[in-house]
């Protein structure tokens, strides 16, 4: 039975097929990638259904206070992006699928043909239809630049959110706080060199009093600032 399926090229044509969902699979993801990327100039009056959505819960946890990290926000929302019903990342992992189904029925054709001692010929054609269709699919998904243009929408995403000033008062909290810190540090270096200078009986000490020291300590802080 599996010589007459190499001698009907069975194998061949299901090589072709994984090939050509595979394409598919691939040029749906890049469709939506494109699309989205096209809305980002034109944000205010998107045309996907993905960045009206994506904007609208933008505004509603923007609106609610409950919007903590914008950067996790943008993943799970591209994450959730569908195209024809089903997820992106679902047709993503089809393209993977489809070059997993080629690449064994490359490996199937091959042992076959060893197995039944057939043509050298016909060892080479399904090896190098297999391999052609394999390769194919990887690089042209590499050549598409998916991880890429993931990263563009969310930069754009993040622009956006930036420059309409929503973006949470936290994470400007979390960068003032290494400032603090080293002016905090820093007065007190200086506090404790007055300390110890009056401790060594100059003309400083007895100098200043807890409610001086705290008065100083004010004054440097506004030096600092």
């Amino acid at each position: 039975m599996l010589q007459n399926w190499i001698s009907q090229n069975v194998f061949l044509y299901g090589m072709a097929a994984t090939g050509i969902v595979g394409l598919l699979c691939t040029l749906l993801v890049n469709r939506f990638y494109s699309r989205v990327i096209g809305d980002l100039r034109r944000i205010d009056v998107p045309k996907t259904k993905w960045m009206g959505q994506t904007l609208q819960a933008y505004r509603e946890r923007t609106r609610q206070n409950t919007l903590n990290n914008p950067q996790i926000f943008v993943r799970n929302q591209l994450n959730q992006g569908k195209t024809l019903g089903m997820r992106v990342s679902r047709w993503q992992r089809g393209t993977g699928y489809m070059c997993m189904a080629c690449f064994i029925l490359t490996a199937a054709a091959v042992y076959i043909t060893y197995q039944y001692q057939m043509a050298e010929a016909l060892r080479n054609q399904h090896l190098v239809m297999g391999l052609g269709i394999f390769l194919g699919l990887l690089m042209f998904r590499q050549f598409l630049g998916f991880t890429g243009k993931e990263q563009q929408i969310a930069d754009g995403l993040l622009d956006y959110m930036e420059n309409n000033g929503k973006l949470p008062a936290v994470s400007v909290q979390a960068q003032r706080r290494p400032e603090e810190k080293e002016k905090g540090a820093l007065i007190d270096q200086v506090m404790q060199g007055i300390q110890q200078t009056a401790a060594a009986g100059s003309k400083f000490s007895g100098l200043l009093s807890k409610e001086e020291e705290q008065v100083m300590r004010e004054v440097i802080k506004e030096y600092l600032t």
